[in-house]
């Protein structure tokens, strides 16, 4: 059981390790798009 939450765990710092792509414009205009 323990080993089964340590994998999980481990992806998912594995996803935040994995350099992400910058921000694209389309990106952008959604936050904006959410602010207002």
């Amino acid at each position: 059981m323990k080993k089964e939450d340590n994998d999980q765990g481990l992806g998912d710092t594995v996803d935040l390790r994995e350099p992400l792509p910058p921000p694209t414009r389309i990106h952008l205009e959604i936050i904006i798009e959410n602010r207002s």
